[in-house]
C-alpha cells in the first residue's frame, strides 16, 4: 500500500485549525465559561466542513481544486475532528444514554471512514497485480459471454472420444462454478492452476485436478475458468471499494439529525435557566 505524503498547504491549514481550536478551548477554561460549549461548537463547525467533501465529489467538474486535495484535507480534519469529540467528553466514555448513542455513532462513523481509507489505497493496486482492466458495469456481460464460449467448447470435446470423468467433472463441478456469484469474499486461487482452491478441492472428486488441466481439450475452458476467477477478484473488490460507503454515508445523515437535535436540547436547557 502506498502512501502518499500530505499536500504542506493542507496540512499547514490542518494545524493552523488544531491550534486555532486548542486556544480558544483553553481560553474558555482560563475565564471560567462552559469549555464545553466552545468545544461543542468547533466539533459542530468540524462535521459541516466533513460533510462538504460528500459535495464536492458530487460536482468534480467545477474548478475548486483537485479531488485528491479535498480527500487529503478531509482525512485531516477527520483526524482533528475526532481529537475535538475526545475534548468535548473530556476524555471519558459518556454515561447518559442520548450522549452514549453519540459517542457509540460518531465512533462508528469514524471507524467506518478509517476503513474506507484503507480500501481505497490497498484495494486499486491489487486489482492492478493481476493486469487485467475490467469495467464493472461490464463484468455481468464478461460472464455471460464466457459460460457461452464454456458451453460451446464443452459440445466439442464431447463430439470426440474423450474421458466421461472429464464431461461429469464439466457438469458437476465447473459449470455450476461459472453460473455462481462472487460472493463478498476473494477466493484463494491455486497457485498451479490459477482457479480457486475451493474448485480445485471439489474437481479431486471426479478427477485429477492434474489431468483435467492439462489435458489439451480442456484448454481453452481452463482459461475461461481462470477468467471467471479473475473477474469474481475484481467484483469483490469493487463492492468493497463501493460497499463501505452504504455504512459511511447513511450513518453521517443519522449523524447529523442527531448533532441538530442536541443543539436544539442545549440551547433549550440554557433557555430555561435563564428564565
Amino acid at each position: 500500500m502506498n502512501l502518499r505524503p500530505p499536500h504542506m498547504g493542507i496540512l499547514l491549514l490542518v494545524l493552523m485549525i488544531l491550534i486555532i481550536f486548542q486556544w480558544f478551548y483553553e481560553d474558555a477554561e482560563s475565564r471560567l465559561v462552559n469549555s464545553a460549549f466552545t468545544s461543542g461548537w468547533f466539533l459542530f463547525g468540524s462535521f459541516v466542513a466533513l460533510a462538504i467533501y460528500g459535495a464536492r465529489k458530487r460536482v468534480p467538474f467545477l474548478p475548486i481544486g483537485k479531488t485528491s486535495y479535498w480527500l487529503q484535507l478531509h482525512l485531516g480534519l477527520g483526524l482533528v475532528s475526532a481529537y475535538m469529540f475526545l475534548v468535548h467528553i473530556e476524555f471519558r466514555i459518556p454515561s447518559g444514554n442520548f450522549e452514549g448513542q453519540l459517542f457509540v455513532l460518531y465512533s462508528l462513523i469514524l471507524g467506518s471512514g478509517f476503513m474506507g481509507w484503507l480500501l481505497m489505497r490497498a484495494i486499486p493496486s491489487q486489482m492492478r497485480s493481476d493486469g487485467m482492466e475490467s469495467n464493472r458495469s461490464r463484468i455481468p456481460d464478461e460472464l455471460d459471454l464466457l459460460r457461452e464460449m464454456s458451453d460451446r467448447g464443452v459440445k466439442e470435446i464431447a463430439s470426440t472420444e474423450t474421458s466421461s470423468d472429464i464431461l461429469n467433472t464439466y457438469f458437476e463441478v465447473i459449470r455450476p462454478y461459472l453460473h455462481t456469484s462472487c460472493g463478498l469474499i476473494p477466493s484463494r486461487i491455486h497457485p498451479d492452476y490459477g482457479v480457486p482452491r475451493s474448485l480445485v478441492d471439489k474437481i479431486q472428486d471426479y478427477v485429477s485436478p492434474a489431468v483435467l488441466f492439462s489435458s489439451e481439450q480442456f484448454t481453452a475452458i481452463h482459461k475461461l475458468v481462470q477468467k471467471k476467477a479473475m473477474l469474481d477478484r475484481h467484483a469483490v473488490f469493487q463492492r468493497w471499494l463501493r460497499g463501505w460507503l452504504f455504512i459511511h454515508v447513511p450513518l453521517t445523515g443519522v449523524m447529523a439529525m442527531l448533532i441538530c437535535f442536541h443543539v436544539l436540547l442545549i440551547f433549550g436547557f440554557s433557555v430555561g435557566e435563564a428564565k
